[in-house]
Parts: structure tokens; sequence; C-alpha cells
């Protein structure tokens, strides 16, 4: 395949990653942190040896992805990195956060065997007091914790999946790459709860702080109930999205 464009073209494209990729490395590792205002257009020219063209064009990149916002008359300042989850599409968290490139990890807090309370019961259609693995993981990004799951699964998939590196992968991805089973939707139901103190520490929350609570009920392809999760995140910490049509 050729690639199209002039090499003039091509080069300046290049410089322009270059040093989009640099600014969002400094603002992912907190160098220029949420609120800081960037080095002017004409700084960058400078230190970069190249035209006021192509630092336009990396500050659109960033600004694209929510890294940066610009301010009439002031210049580009770094924005907190707020994880968009679109809610038209089942999503794990490597996809969410995958086009600002920021590395994601999962501390596992507890993986148990439990009986199952009774909204996860119904959820996944047990018979009371059976036996579910529960996995507590605070989701982190770029050093951030963004989210603390509570997952429910079935018992023997429950203990298919611990066997597996969820400190590092989305279970959703393990689910689809490692076990072979097709995720096809997923209900979701969000309400705004104080964050509990045994909560708080694992999402850089104070206790009572309001936070986002997320129920999701995820079925595999067939519509089989596979998990159910309780998702809490700060009020600041994420953003949704949603077309919603009008009928």
């Amino acid at each position: 395949m050729v690639a199209s464009g002039t090499p003039r073209d091509r080069s300046r494209r290049a410089k322009y990653r270059i040093i989009a990729d640099g600014l969002r490395a400094k603002i992912l590792a907190g160098e220029i942190a949420a609120g800081d205002r960037l080095p002017s257009e004409h700084a960058l020219m400078d230190c970069h040896e190249v035209s006021r063209v192509t630092i336009r064009q990396a500050l659109a990149e960033l600004r694209q992805i929510g890294l940066v916002e610009s301010r009439q008359g002031k210049g580009y300042f770094a924005r907190q990195i707020k994880p968009v989850q679109d809610l038209q599409r089942l999503q794990g968290f490597e996809e969410m956060l995958a086009p600002y490139g920021i590395e994601t990890r999962s501390k596992v807090i507890e993986h148990l065997e439990v009986p199952a309370d009774s909204e996860t019961a119904n959820a996944l259609q047990l018979a009371p007091d059976e036996s579910v693995v529960r996995i507590a993981r605070a989701r982190i990004a770029g050093g951030t914790a963004v989210s603390l799951n509570i997952s429910m699964f079935p018992l023997l998939l429950g203990r298919r999946i611990v066997s597996l590196d969820i400190s590092r992968h989305d279970i959703f991805n393990l689910l689809e790459t490692r076990l072979d089973i097709q995720l096809g939707y997923a209900d979701l139901t969000f309400s705004v709860v104080p964050v509990d103190e045994r909560h708080a520490a694992h999402i850089d929350a104070e206790p009572g702080e309001p936070s986002i609570c997320i129920h999701r009920l995820t079925h595999d392809l067939a519509g089989a109930p596979i998990g159910f999760e309780l998702i809490y995140c700060r009020v600041d910490a994420m953003q949704f999205r949603a077309q919603p049509s009008r009928w």
C-alpha cells in the first residue's frame, strides 16, 4: 500500500504526532497538571523548530481526545482526564481509555466465593444463597484510580475468570479471547449514592461524598446473564455519552 500525500506532508504529520505524544506523556505523568497552561504556540514552535501549522495540528489532536482545551486569548490548558463511557456500546475499561493512550490496570482487592445476595441471585437467575465468585477491583488509569468494580459471576465461570490475569486485562476481553464467551448486551442502571467508608480509598474519595453507582448486568450473545456488577466512581471522574432517538 502506497502512503498518500507528498513526502513533505508525511514529514509534517510525523512531526505533529511526535509533539502531540510528548505533550500527552507530560500531561499523563502529571508534569503538566490539570488546569496548567501549556507552552505558547511560539514557544513550541521555537522548541521543536516547526511551523505554526504543525503545532496547531498537535494541539488539535490533544483537544480532540479531551486532554487539552483552548481558551480565547489565553492559550491551551490541560484538562482533568475524564474517560467517556459510550452508553450505546458495551465497553471494557481498556477500550474506554484507548483513545487517550493511557496505560490501564486493575488492583485486585479480593476474590471470594460467597453466597449470592437476593439482588445478585435475581440478576443472574440463580437459586437463593447459591454461591458466586465476587471480584473487587480498583480500576486505574495512568496511576489514577477511576472506579471500583465489584463483580459477581456464577461459581464455575467465576473460578475460570480468577485463574486468568485479571490485574492486567479487562474481564470482558478475557471472556471473549480466553474463555470463548461472546458478549451480547448489558442492562445499566445509574444512581448517586454516598461513598461507603469501605470503598472511599479505592476511588480517591472521602466517606459520604456523592458518587455514581452503576448496576451492570451483562448478557452473552444468546441473552443469558453472565455477570452482575456494582461500579462506583466519583462524580467528577467519568463522563457518559448517548445519542437517544425520539422514538
